[in-house]
């Protein structure tokens, strides 16, 4: 699948996320004395609808149409009054799946390299990496790894919020009918946006059958095939993946070695090993413990574009043909980073700066298979 695949399968994904979390974009109404009824009121019933719900569980199909290129996916989500929420994205050949529970969310699927969990607003699994490691990741790298919408939730959005603190405008546009049903027709639209979003409900159970987003680059289609309240899904459902699929522990350099495709940073004879951990998440990463003479020394070793760049500050020095940045750590250590090709290395100690550096120089590079 290719990048613009990608990109549409994850606007699918956040789709599947709207349809279930929010009665804003999937709203609907009721006919009232023959009377058409105003967008703002149309919204509103749908809000009130789904929102009175214990449980909605839909399944769909997403239809995305971007210059001349037609692609479909099938969608499925649940969500609970207990704000659990579970999406699954798919098409023949690729997947996605979003979840959340609590304070947890995740997500996993054919694209990711591995699950991506995100509890109390940590990613878990960047721990596994020290903190002077995860320090020396450029910062405007960092927020790759957050959500850009962590700040919206459910409890601060509404239909009255939506059209009277913003630009927003819903237009009723007409009744008619699809496959048999009576439905309201609803057009969203704001000067911010690119364009309208249309809405289709049915008049008589404020369910949403259709909903379509409508950009310069393309439109976004979700007919909606079923729709049901007040359900029992089990509570596994909603479970991440374990916190440990991400991530292989090892307690010896061949075991290392064994599960790194690639060359292996490792230093000179003094250093003892003593444990390795092979991460898939939050970035995918090589990180290797030694010690020698009561000291301690952490490599760690990425070819993920999250290490590459410039480092934030430090201090650069030539070590043989390396060249090194070098910056203060926490607790009084000392980090050195250099590149090798498309390989990024940090060493961590707690020695001084010019050891640290001896250290870098004997540092080697044993290919996994040796």
């Amino acid at each position: 699948m290719d990048r613009n695949d990608r990109g549409t399968l994850r606007t699918a994904t956040s789709v599947g996320v709207l349809l279930a979390v929010l009665g804003i974009a999937i709203a609907a109404g009721f006919v009232v004395a023959n009377d058409d009824p105003a967008g703002a009121d149309v919204l509103t019933d749908v809000e009130d609808r789904y929102e009175s719900a214990d449980s909605v569980v839909i399944h769909g199909t997403v239809t995305a149409e971007q210059d001349g290129t037609t692609s479909e996916y099938n969608v499925s989500a649940v969500t609970t009054d207990s704000e659990q929420l579970r999406v699954n994205v798919s098409n023949a050949t690729e997947y996605t799946v979003f979840g959340h529970a609590e304070n947890t969310s995740w997500v996993t699927g054919s694209t990711v390299d591995a699950p991506i969990v995100i509890r109390n607003g940590s990613v878990v699994g960047q721990s596994a990496l020290s903190g002077e490691a995860n320090a020396s990741v450029p910062s405007e790298n960092r927020s790759e790894w957050h959500h850009e919408h962590d700040g919206v939730t459910p409890e601060n959005l509404s239909v009255s919020t939506l059209l009277e603190e913003t630009n927003a405008t819903a237009e009723f546009v007409e009744t008619t009918t699809i496959d048999g049903e009576s439905v309201h027709v609803v057009e969203l639209s704001s000067p911010e946006r690119d364009g309208p979003i249309t809405l289709w409900t049915t008049t008589d159970t404020a369910t949403v059958l259709k909903y379509r987003t409508t950009t310069p680059n393309g439109t976004m289609t979700v007919d909606v095939e079923e729709t049901h309240f007040d359900v029992s899904p089990a509570e596994s459902t909603f479970q991440p993946p374990s916190d440990d699929s991400w991530r292989t522990s090892v307690d010896s350099l061949g075991e290392l070695q064994a599960n790194t495709d690639g060359p292996i940073a490792v230093p000179g004879e003094a250093w003892s090993f003593e444990s390795g951990t092979v991460l898939a998440s939050p970035v995918p990463a090589v990180v290797s413990q030694y010690t020698a003479e009561e000291s301690n020394l952490t490599l760690v070793q990425s070819n993920a574009s999250a290490f590459s760049g410039s480092a934030d500050d430090g201090r650069t020095v030539e070590v043989g043909n390396r060249t090194v940045t070098v910056t203060d750590g926490r607790e009084g250590t000392t980090v050195a980073r250099w590149s090798r090709g498309d390989l990024t290395v940090i060493a961590v100690s707690d020695r001084s700066e010019s050891a640290l550096l001896d250290v870098v120089a004997e540092i080697e590079f044993v290919d996994s298979s040796d």
